[in-house]
């Protein structure tokens, strides 16, 4: 074929492969970022007024920090479902003590004592609860680990064929990449 074809070949296909991309999602956002957006309103109210100022005086902005939001609570595309749970526990916690933590200057000296005992106990399953996490976590960088290895160990054995068909491909007349 010569090149005067293969470009017209290839701007057709092109063309073609344009008109039937899926179009954009609908009015308003994905499913995924209304649930996250209802959930923000539900617990923090103030946060989604500005989040809302900022979505009309600035979208670029706006998106960026949903983005934000999305990954540090978990809601990131690729997130384990056991990660994603063990981290929205996580921050149940530490808001719960964050909120008995300010409790505390105004309570009177008995009060006091008791919500340092409260606040205490609450520590110390934030620090079980964080050390859990960082075991999941260790045990998913593990299982890569050993799946990478073993992906090495199949490339080792095969190096002959990988290397001829590299070659092969390379020095091959036909069309590349169909």
């Amino acid at each position: 074929m010569n090149t005067f074809r293969i470009t017209t070949l290839a701007l057709g296909l092109l063309l073609c492969t344009n008109a039937f991309a899926t179009p954009p999602h609908g009015d308003g956002p994905p499913p995924e970022v209304q649930e996250l957006m209802q959930h923000i309103q539900e617990k923090w109210p103030e946060k989604f007024e500005r989040l809302m100022t900022l979505r009309e005086s600035d979208p670029e902005r706006f998106h960026q920090q949903m983005r934000k939001i999305r990954n540090h609570m978990g809601m990131g595309k690729k997130m384990d479902p056991e990660l994603r749970e063990h981290h929205e526990a996580m921050r149940e916690k530490h808001d719960a003590f964050r909120d008995m933590a300010a409790q505390h200057p105004e309570a009177n000296k008995k009060e006091q004592a008791t919500i340092h005992a409260e606040l205490l106990t609450m520590a110390e399953e934030m620090f079980d609860l964080r050390q859990e996490g960082r075991l999941l976590r260790l045990t998913r960088a593990k299982a890569r680990i050993a799946k990478m290895e073993t992906e090495i160990a199949e490339r080792d054995q095969a190096q002959e064929d990988i290397i001829t068909d590299f070659v092969n491909d390379a020095i091959e007349d036909g069309p590349k990449g169909l």
